[in-house]
C-alpha cells in the first residue's frame, strides 16, 4: 500500500521535479488566498475606521498589476486578442472609476476618496474577467448596482440599529454616521467574479 506520487504533482524518483500544472495550481489558490485576505482587510478597516488607507489601496493596486500580467500570460485565460483584454480592463476602471469620480465631485459627503480609489482598482478587476470591452461594461453596470443595493441595505439595517438603541448614547457617541461604501463593494465585485469567472480556469 502506498501512494502515487504523480497523483500529487511530483515525478517519480530520481527526475527531482514538479509537475509545472501543480505548480499553476498551488499558486492560483495562493493567490485566491491573497486577494481574500486583502479585502478582509478592507472591509474591516472601512467598517472600524470609516475610511479605507492609502497602503491598503496601494497593495491592491500592485496585486492587480501583477494578477493581470499573470492572466495576460496564462494561456486560455482570456481572448487571444491581447489588445481587447487590454481594452477591458481600461473600460471597467474607466467606467467605475468615472462615474465614482463625477459623484464624488457632486457630493463630497456622498464617499470618501478612498472610495473612489477603489473604484479604480475594483473595475480594473472585472475588466480582467471580462476579457474584452462590451463584456466589461455589462459586468461593471452589474457591479455597480449591486455595490449600490448592498450599500443602501448596510444603511437601512444600520439606521434600525441606531433606532432601536439608546438615542441619547447615541448622540454621544463618537461613530461616524457614514456607511461604508467599501465592504458592498468589494462583496459586488466578488459576485462579478464568480459568475463571470468562467474566462479564468484553475489548471
Amino acid at each position: 500500500m502506498g501512494w502515487d506520487i504523480t497523483e500529487i504533482g511530483l515525478s517519480p524518483i530520481g527526475q527531482h521535479r514538479i509537475d509545472p500544472v501543480y505548480l499553476d495550481r498551488v499558486f492560483y489558490y495562493l493567490v485566491v488566498l491573497l486577494v481574500l485576505g486583502w479585502g478582509g482587510t478592507g472591509c474591516w478597516l472601512d467598517v472600524i475606521r470609516r475610511r479605507l488607507p492609502n497602503w491598503w489601496l496601494m497593495l491592491g493596486g500592485v496585486g492587480l498589476i501583477a494578477i493581470t500580467g499573470m492572466v495576460l500570460q496564462h494561456k486560455g485565460t482570456l481572448a487571444d486578442d491581447f489588445a481587447s483584454a487590454v481594452a477591458a480592463i481600461g473600460t471597467g476602471i474607466g467606467l467605475w472609476f468615472g462615474l465614482y469620480v463625477a459623484v464624488f465631485i457632486i457630493n463630497r459627503r456622498s464617499m470618501g476618496a478612498g472610495d473612489v480609489k477603489l473604484a479604480a482598482i475594483l473595475g480594473g478587476g472585472v475588466g480582467v474577467v471580462s476579457g474584452e470591452p462590451v463584456a466589461a461594461a455589462i459586468w461593471i453596470a452589474v457591479a455597480i448596482l449591486l455595490a449600490a443595493g448592498l450599500t443602501l441595505l448596510i444603511a437601512v439595517v444600520t439606521a434600525g440599529k441606531r433606532g432601536w438603541g439608546d438615542r441619547r448614547k447615541a448622540k454621544t457617541a463618537r461613530v461616524p454616521a457614514s456607511v461604508p461604501h467599501g465592504p458592498a463593494m468589494l462583496a459586488a465585485t466578488a459576485i462579478v467574479w464568480g459568475i463571470s469567472g468562467g474566462h479564468l480556469q484553475v489548471p
